[in-house]
């Protein structure tokens, strides 16, 4: 892996990108950019649907958590049923695949909260220990995110029966001291019943990863700059900063809708925008020579891959083509330098 970054920013050298006007950058600051696919790295399921995709290195095995639901038969494959989605785990002994299906981890549990689907996971470990957050979608309205824990990463895993993180969609980031900060999205409460809905970034600290959970900062404040919106943070954090990529929801920080965008933060409450330009193609999945780019109706659910330095050296994003086919793909990427130059 380190060879292959070393060969990377040798190769390809470092460019500009513009920051915004309302943004004042150090000349360190940088911002992601991928690289094209390899054919190994996208996962997909025949009839099925993949969808949130997060991993974590095991050993000398890479352990790939997902969403998973079925796919109709209908000509555009409905992707609505995402609401019944239950969580996977597939394998590799490479970053970038190819990835094979393991086993279902866990579905909705009827007689609990979570009694309708389990979306969006998000693989870590903390201690000696691993945890899989999720969303947990109940027949009621307010979705929220539950634990799971598991001494080994096959299970098995105990699930907490309350939800555990007050925000949807939450990332999270566990610092060598056990403290806790965590980032998910809220609605507006200036506009709270506006459609579609005003997605605030809100912020959380907890003394341990269990709670509990306080807000960060002014909870009528966006932690987003210039009323910018959010969807499927991801998070790191440097040494000296916080970085989320985010959905830029609405395209205002962007111009392009659900394109993924970068913001970074020193204090976890005020977040500036790292450049306004998009961190990958939403429409387009670029692949490595020879293979055909994919082209997309979406591709959104950014997740971040770190290495033993958390330094950044991948993304995951999932994807849903023209056609109706859906799945997940782990992208190469470098980190290249913001300046107030033009690109």
């Amino acid at each position: 892996m380190k060879s292959f970054l070393i060969f990377c920013l040798a190769s390809l050298g470092a460019f500009a990108v513009q920051a915004s006007s309302d943004t004042e950058l150090t000349p360190s600051a940088t911002t992601i950019v991928c690289l094209p696919t390899p054919v190994t790295a996208v996962f997909s399921m025949p009839g099925f649907h993949i969808w949130d995709p997060s991993v974590i290195r095991v050993g000398e095995t890479y352990h790939l958590f997902a969403s998973r639901w079925a796919s109709d038969d209908t000509k555009d494959r409905n992707f609505s049923g995402w609401k019944s989605s239950h969580i996977i785990r597939a394998t590799s002994d490479n970053l970038f695949g190819p990835y094979t299906f393991a086993e279902i981890v866990f579905g909705a549990r009827p007689d609990q909260w979570d009694n309708v689907g389990n979306h969006n996971p998000k693989i870590m470990r903390v201690g000696d220990r691993f945890l899989l957050y999720y969303l947990g979608i109940t027949n009621k309205t307010a979705w929220a995110t539950a634990f799971a824990w598991a001494d080994d990463i096959e299970g098995p895993w105990t699930r907490g029966d309350a939800p555990s993180i007050p925000t949807n969609n939450p990332a999270l980031w566990v610092h060598a001291d056990g403290s806790a900060y965590a980032v998910g999205k809220r609605r507006s409460p200036l506009v709270p019943d506006v459609r579609p809905w005003t997605n605030w970034m809100e912020a959380f600290t907890a003394p341990q990863v269990s709670g509990p959970y306080a807000v960060l900062g002014d909870p009528m404040t966006n932690r987003l700059p210039a009323d910018y919106e959010l969807e499927d943070p991801t998070i790191w954090w440097d040494g000296a900063h916080y970085h989320v990529i985010v959905t830029d929801w609405k395209a205002k920080a962007t111009g392009e809708e659900r394109a993924g965008v970068h913001y970074r933060s020193a204090d976890g409450v005020v977040y500036e925008l790292v450049s306004p330009r998009p961190v990958y193609d939403h429409k387009q999945l670029a692949m490595e020579s020879p293979a055909p780019s994919l082209t997309l109706r979406r591709r959104e659910r950014p997740q971040i891959v770190l290495d033993e330095n958390n330094a950044p050296i991948a993304l995951w994003t999932s994807f849903l083509e023209n056609g109706g086919e859906s799945g997940v793909a782990v992208t190469p990427i470098e980190m290249r330098a913001v300046t107030g130059d033009a690109p």
